[in-house]
């Protein structure tokens, strides 16, 4: 399975908050939540900006992930990371 997600739709910066630009470089890692899932098509709240995006993951809705900007052109691709564990309190 083919662990990227592509964004569908970047929010132009005149469409958000004063300050609010979604700047974004190769090599990044960004907090997101899966907003709305299915059929391919997931809605991430990424730093408060909800963005549609393409995937063939099974994401579930309120599911935390971590995403690495892996291309901007021609296309913006993320890849989801894996979760960072936690140490076991029980060793």
């Amino acid at each position: 399975m083919d662990p990227t997600i592509q964004l569908l739709q970047i929010p132009a910066p005149a469409a958000r908050p004063a300050g609010g630009a979604l700047p974004l470089q190769v090599g990044q890692v960004l907090a997101a939540i899966a907003a709305k899932a299915g059929d391919g098509q997931v809605l991430l709240s990424i730093a408060g900006q909800s963005v549609p995006a393409r995937t063939t993951l099974p994401l579930t809705p309120g599911q935390a992930l971590r995403l690495e900007v892996v291309s901007l052109q021609p296309q913006v691709v993320l890849r989801v990371l894996p979760e960072a564990r936690a140490a076991d309190p029980l060793q």
